[in-house]
C-alpha cells in the first residue's frame, strides 16, 4: 500500500486586543504627529498642532523606521521569498517521485 505524501503546514499567530484600553493607552498609541498642508497652526510653546492618528505614515523618518512603504516592501520580500519556497518544494517532490519509482523498480527485481 503506497503512503500518502502531502505537505504539513504551521501557521501562527498572535493578536493583543484591546477591549477598552485605558485612556493613557490610547494616548500612547495615538500619539504619532500627522500635519495636514504645509500651514500647520502653532500651538502655543511654538510647536506645530498636529492632528492624532493610530495609521502608519506613508513614508519612514529617522525616529520611526515604520510606515506603510516599509510595510509594502516587506509584504512584496515575503512574496518572493513564498514563491521561491514553492518552486524548491515542487523541485524536490519531483525528485521525491523519481525516486520512489526507482524504488519500484528494484523491489520487482
Amino acid at each position: 500500500m503506497k503512503e500518502r505524501r502531502q505537505s504539513v503546514s504551521c501557521q501562527s499567530y498572535e493578536e493583543i486586543i484591546f477591549n477598552e484600553p485605558t485612556e493613557q493607552l490610547y494616548e500612547i498609541m495615538t500619539t504619532t504627529p500627522t500635519q495636514k498642508g504645509k500651514g500647520a497652526k502653532l500651538s502655543k510653546g511654538g510647536q506645530k498642532k498636529t492632528d492624532r492618528t493610530a495609521e502608519l505614515p506613508y513614508a519612514d523618518t529617522p525616529d520611526n523606521p515604520y510606515s506603510q512603504k516599509s510595510e509594502g516592501a516587506e509584504i512584496d520580500r515575503l512574496k518572493e521569498a513564498r514563491k521561491l519556497v514553492e518552486k524548491m518544494v515542487t523541485e524536490e517532490k519531483a525528485k521525491l517521485a523519481e525516486r520512489e519509482q526507482i524504488m519500484e523498480e528494484l523491489n520487482k527485481k
